[in-house]
Order: C-alpha cells, then sequence, then structure tokens
C-alpha cells in the first residue's frame, strides 16, 4: 500500500521538474531562432523570404513569412550546392559536403538532407 501512496507524489515531482525546466521554452526558441538568422543573414533564402536575419523583430518577421517547404519546394537550391556553387544559398556559410540519405525511406518520399560541416580534410 505504502509504494502505491509513493508513486502519485513521485509523479507530482517530476511534473513539476517538467514545469520549472520548460517554463521558458518559447523564450529559448526565440533566442536560439535569431541567433541562427543572424548567422544567416548572407543566405539567398532569407533574401527570398525578404527577412532581414540581424534586423530587430527578424524572429516575428521570420516565422509568418517561412513556409513549412518540401524537398521539391528547394530542389534547384540544392542541385546548386550539390554542383559546388559555394555562395550563401541557404545558409550564411559555405556547405562543404552535402549528403543524401537514400536508405530507409519509403516508396515515394523525397530523399531526407543531411548536411555536415566537415572541420577536417578527408582521409586524415
Amino acid at each position: 500500500m505504502r509504494e502505491a501512496a509513493a508513486a502519485p507524489e513521485a509523479h507530482h515531482e517530476a511534473l513539476e521538474y517538467i514545469e520549472r525546466e520548460t517554463a521558458g521554452a518559447g523564450q529559448v526558441q526565440r533566442r536560439v531562432l535569431a541567433e541562427i538568422l543572424v548567422q544567416n543573414v548572407p543566405a539567398e533564402y532569407l533574401c527570398r523570404l525578404g527577412v532581414a536575419g540581424d534586423a530587430p523583430g527578424a524572429a516575428e518577421a521570420f516565422l509568418p513569412a517561412a513556409p513549412l517547404v518540401t524537398y521539391e519546394d528547394i530542389l534547384q537550391d540544392v542541385l546548386r550546392i550539390a554542383n559546388g556553387d559555394t555562395s550563401p544559398i541557404l545558409s550564411g556559410k559555405p556547405i562543404r559536403e552535402f549528403l543524401t540519405r537514400y536508405a530507409a525511406r519509403p516508396p515515394g518520399r523525397p530523399p531526407s538532407i543531411d548536411v555536415r560541416r566537415r572541420t577536417r580534410r578527408r582521409g586524415s
């Protein structure tokens, strides 16, 4: 019987912990988005959306301006990057390696994009 009484208290403590830790999640997300936008000011993608990443209120302007995109929506950008274009297309910094995963995806679904920035040369 005593174990059953302890369980609700443990759940209550766990819920209180979650509440404390996530209380400012929205503010943290906005701050992180603002930092990402500042880092990507030169990106063509932001320019096409009409968002100046370093302007005050950029995060608030980005959210309604940035649609949910599909692979096909950015395919031309992806192809430019895959073909060696190093201009800031989707990112303010050059994308050094562009890998496309074809494994473990449902038939008819476009591949996911795995973009990794290499810090060392191949073979080293």
